[in-house]
């Protein structure tokens, strides 16, 4: 009898425990590309991660958020003002004094918030000599983020990136 108790409870337990929605039940989700060529991903909608390996190309890991981490990156979204950005933001050379800089880092943010979804492209090629504040928000946001899936034992599990770009 003991055989079929233990499996059961434990069958029970794990039901219990809250995996929280869905990703196509959840009011907000996240696609969060970074790095170099965009090589990185978070991606909520189907909770995965994407590692750039750099000269191992890429790997894909399943990776899901809590509701509490979720709920801290679209808070952070809203407070920054993140859905009246333009969907492409860019630096213009002309605006002040500048350094371009190769190979550089892209970032691209797919967001479902409630009914609406915003997209946002942001080409960090151009360093400017002055603060743009929305540059600053979303710089804060992509570190916030980064620290959040840099503390999941799953990314801890991938392999380091080899090599470097250049």
């Amino acid at each position: 009898m003991h055989k079929f108790v233990i499996p059961i409870i434990a069958l029970v337990l794990l039901s219990c425990t809250d995996q929280g929605l869905s990703p196509q039940d959840r009011d907000f989700n996240i696609q969060f590309k970074f790095g170099v060529g965009g090589r990185n991903e978070l991606n909520t909608f189907q909770n995965t991660y994407t590692k750039d390996l750099v000269m191992d190309g890429t790997v894909t890991v399943s990776l899901v958020l809590s509701e509490n981490e979720l709920q801290e990156i679209e808070a952070r979204l809203v407070e920054s003002g993140f859905f009246s950005f333009p969907d492409t933001l860019t630096v213009s050379p002309d605006d002040s004094l500048y350094i371009s800089i190769e190979p550089h880092a892209m970032f691209y943010f797919r967001v479902k918030h409630q009914s609406t979804v915003k997209t946002l492209y942001w080409d960090d090629s151009i360093v400017p000599f002055y603060t743009d504040v929305r540059r600053k928000k979303l710089q804060d946001i992509v570190v916030f983020v980064s620290n959040i899936i840099t503390r999941k034992p799953e990314f801890l599990s991938l392999p380091p990136a080899r090599g470097s770009y250049r």
